[in-house]
């Protein structure tokens, strides 16, 4: 990210483009950061129920 543009060579369609996909990635990076840390305070109130609630399949297959 260090390259030096010049500003007239940049595609004002493409800076868009890239605004917005930058902003999307970041938005989905913080959504699953908000869902490790459920995850997270799931396993910390009650960590069998968490755990079975988690890894549900251990149970069906029997």
């Amino acid at each position: 990210m260090n390259k030096k543009m010049d500003p007239d060579e940049l595609d004002p369609e493409k800076v868009k483009i890239s605004a917005s996909a930058y902003r999307l990635a970041m938005e989905d990076a913080i959504a699953l950061l908000q869902r490790v840390e459920e995850i997270n305070e799931m396993m910390n109130e009650s960590p069998k129920t968490a755990k079975d609630s988690f890894y549900g399949v251990e149970n069906r297959a029997k």
